[in-house]
């Protein structure tokens, strides 16, 4: 009898009460709700490993959507592969009291590939929950059967800063024989372990995650968000057996996965030995065969059996003009290796401002890009895209650890920091006391300024406006025209230049209007106990020009501001010049760091400052008036 009740707990393992209406509303505790566009009920997840080669994974998830900004999640995905299939799918939804709705059937379970187009066996499981009336709960249960696997699940209790977690737990049961290793991040209950037959069951649980709002600042206990890292030494992936007992041991398994692949053509041997003939420099080698790869090849995501983790041959790119991330980076290594250059292939875990564990040896990678060590200096190649800068990494890839896989193992590396993060902004605004006032606004961008500037790039005139109408805080507004245009060279720059015509801009009151002179207004950052994270340090300068109609008296100008800060610096001058023009001159500079206690005081203190001045009004008064 203990045994079936165990085996009862392991399946329903973190279930709530099982009685009528259990995902009402108004069973959500209140602190919950505050900030929160949505709610996770609960979120769990066990995972049983049979051997180095099998195991099943159990999902439950249900979360409570409270506005349309989490209508997103009436959209939900499950993905699976040759490695992967899925099975037992239920899903639901609830109404407000937490009634049943409606259950989904599995005929309204859509299924097609992941990749539309691209060479991939990844397919997806899609199933799209109807419209409801808010707030709604959407409930999804499904199994997956796994055939070939190097990491365990990661788990993240809370995933997103405006998502609430009421509960959410995972579980794994590890046989006996198989060494487990675990690393939990930022956890309130640690875990509970017990033995099972054959198995080691590892247990963790959280409940009553608040949602914290987002801010121009990302909130440093949301870089703190609960997780587990989990894993096994030994693996077998697609037959191929391999050990994460140390990044070098992982860094070989993957070195030996690319031997052999980096044989070209005799034809285009011959055109690197052309093109680089005469160079005496390597970084300058470098860059001629960079541009050359970048001409000829273009990105496609290939997912095909060990391919998601194997790149395609050299010679497949040289002869087809295309790979995903894997493929063209082992072709750009390959081009170096033919003109003589030494470079690494490396893994990197991509995305805004993310990184490794470096004390938790697991594949924690997701993309691939390219070392290349040369005389004094290091240059990093990102292969997937055409128009990248040579040696510039974005914010995708720049600033964390990094495997590079050498003839040794791997090794463990950091990509540069983004330097000279900064935007100049000049403008020209002719102020109309009651018709449309009209400027020319030129934005030149650095640094993480010009890496942000590139969702600009190849797109046109009309998908830039519309960029701008979603983007500009100036009320009622048209933009006539817009170019942008980029500088791709080391250091790159880019410049986005647009006409502007505003309705509204200056306000007429009683023989006077006002107009606000800053056009980039910090916004006020309401005070939290949070600890704050500035990823990167950034310096926005403005300087813009306002022509006045003639019969015009000043009224009210701000004082000048110059304040320097362990956060940052603002300084902010008005000035009439001798043409009756109005010059107005900002620059704010703000530190990289970590902002606690009485450093995050200071900060607050900082940004309001700022937002008072960037809100102040500039008063003109009528001649007589």
């Amino acid at each position: 009898m203990k045994k079936l009740i165990i085996v009862l707990f392991l399946i329903s393992l973190f279930s709530g009460n099982l009685f009528a209406y259990k995902y009402a509303f108004d069973s959500i505790p209140e602190p919950l709700k505050k900030n929160a566009n949505a709610v996770i009920r609960t979120n769990e997840m066990v995972f049983r490993m049979y051997n180095q080669r099998r195991a099943t994974i159990h999902y439950k998830y249900a979360v409570t959507v409270i506005n349309e900004n989490a209508d997103y999640l009436r959209s939900f995905r499950i993905f699976y592969n040759s490695f992967r299939s899925v099975s037992a799918i239920k899903a639901s939804i609830y109404d407000n009291n937490g009634k049943l709705i409606e259950r989904i059937p599995s005929v309204n379970i859509m299924d097609s590939e992941a990749i539309s187009g691209f060479f991939s066996d990844e397919r997806v499981k899609k199933i799209n929950f109807p419209v409801n009336k808010y707030p709604y709960t959407i409930e999804v249960e499904y199994q997956v059967s796994v055939n070939s696997f190097m990491n365990l699940p990661i788990w993240n209790f809370q995933t997103s800063s405006d998502i609430a977690v009421q509960r959410s737990g995972v579980q794994y049961i590890i046989p006996k024989d198989i060494k487990f290793r675990y690393k939990e991040f930022y956890l309130n209950n640690s875990v509970d372990s017990m033995s099972l037959d054959n198995s080691n069951v590892y247990t963790w649980v959280e409940h009553n995650i608040p949602a914290m709002k987002k801010w121009f600042f990302m909130p440093y206990s949301m870089t703190h968000r609960p997780r587990l890292l989990a894993g096994v030494d030994s693996f077998i992936f697609s037959g191929r057996p391999g050990t994460m007992e140390s990044w070098n041991s992982l860094g070989q398994w993957f070195y030996e996965l690319n031997e052999g692949l980096d044989v070209l053509p005799e034809s285009e041997v011959a055109s690197v030995i052309r093109m680089t003939q005469g160079v005496a420099d390597d970084r300058e080698k470098a860059r001629i065969l960079y541009n050359y790869m970048q001409s000829k090849t273009r990105y496609v995501s290939i997912q095909l059996g060990i391919g998601g983790f194997k790149p395609f041959p050299a010679s497949y790119v040289s002869e087809r003009g295309y790979g995903d991330c894997k493929a063209l980076t082992n072709y750009m290594y390959s081009l170096l290796k033919v003109a003589g250059i030494k470079s690494y292939y490396t893994l990197v875990a991509s995305g805004d401002n993310r990184d490794i564990v470096t004390s938790f040896v697991s594949d924690q990678f997701d993309h691939i890009i390219l070392c290349v060590p040369v005389k004094k200096d290091t240059v990093w190649l990102e292969c997937t895209n055409q128009t990248m800068p040579f040696n510039f990494l974005g914010s995708f890839t720049a600033n964390r650890s990094v495997l590079l896989l050498t003839p040794e193992g791997g090794v463990l590396a950091k990509t540069p920091k983004i330097e000279n993060n900064t935007v100049y902004t000049t403008a020209s605004f002719d102020i109309k006391k009651y018709n449309e006032s009209e400027g020319t606004v030129t934005q030149t961008n650095y640094g993480a300024f010009y890496d942000e500037s590139l969702k600009y790039n190849n797109k046109s005139e009309d998908e830039i406006k519309r960029y701008l109408n979603m983007e500009l805080p100036m009320g009622t507004f048209t933009v006539p025209s817009v170019t942008f245009t980029t500088s791709n060279i080391e250091n790159p720059s880019s410049e986005l230049k647009y006409a502007l015509k505003v309705k509204g801009f200056a306000v007429p009151v009683k023989g006077r209007f006002y107009f606000y002179p800053c056009i980039n207004k910090m916004d006020y950052l309401p005070k939290d106990s949070s600890a704050l994270k500035i990823y990167e340090t950034t310096t926005m300068v403005d300087s813009i020009v306002y022509h006045i109609p003639s019969g015009q008296d000043l009224d009210f100008l701000p004082e000048d501001i110059n304040l320097e800060a362990n956060s940052g610096s603002f300084f902010r001058t008005i000035r009439v010049g001798d043409d009756g023009t109005i010059v107005f001159i900002r620059r704010l500079t703000l530190r990289r760091g970590i902002y606690s206690g009485e450093d995050a005081d200071e900060l607050y203190d900082f940004v309001r400052v700022v937002a008072r001045a960037d809100h102040q009004k500039i008063i003109i008064r009528l001649h007589g008036a």
